[in-house]
């Protein structure tokens, strides 16, 4: 797919944001050799609070909000090492993880400000899926497939639209901060 969108002429990625899919990663690094990975902070939160029992994940969802929102990536890396500190004996696996990831976790933060709600997370592509399977369920059986690939790209289409004419999901003209 990335060798496809090279082809048809993508160039400058700078950030890739994904979950942590091992082949995804692995072809990444292959094919956006000068691309950072942002690991999606939504699909990590959930892997880190699968090791917490139930009545503390919402505190532990909580601090992880302090860091993604933090000011500047020093005042994250700080966030990140203080829940290190506090989870060190109770929860190893957590503070491992966080370790292990945390350069991925806060890759947004090398990118403006206003930019970096939109690019630590997959959530925006998991509202486009769920559209398409939305729409995709309310027709059940496709009578062939020119129907079908008239029905599943309309979202994206959609979407594509609104980038181009005014509502962008991410404005590349920041004012001068």
């Amino acid at each position: 797919m990335f060798s496809t969108l090279i082809d048809r002429g993508l160039t400058g990625v700078r950030l890739v944001t994904s979950d942590e899919h091992k082949g995804l990663v692995q072809a990444i690094e292959r094919y956006f050799t000068d691309a950072a990975w942002q690991y999606c902070q939504t699909h990590f939160q959930r892997s880190v609070l699968a090791d917490v029992p139930r009545e503390h994940r919402k505190k532990v969802a909580a601090q992880f909000r302090t860091v993604y929102y933090a000011a500047d990536l020093k005042s994250a890396r700080a966030l990140l090492q203080q829940m290190v500190e506090v989870y060190a004996i109770t929860y190893p696996t957590v503070v491992d993880k966080l370790e292990r990831y945390a350069d991925f976790l806060l890759a947004c933060f090398a990118f403006p400000d206003a930019h970096r709600d939109r690019l630590r997370t997959t959530n925006a592509l998991g509202r486009l899926n769920r559209e398409i399977a939305r729409r995709s369920d309310v027709v059940h059986i496709f009578p062939n497939v020119p129907a079908r690939l008239r029905l599943v790209p309309a979202p994206a289409m959609d979407w594509a639209e609104d980038w181009t004419t005014g509502k962008r999901y991410l404005d590349m003209e920041l004012p001068n901060e």
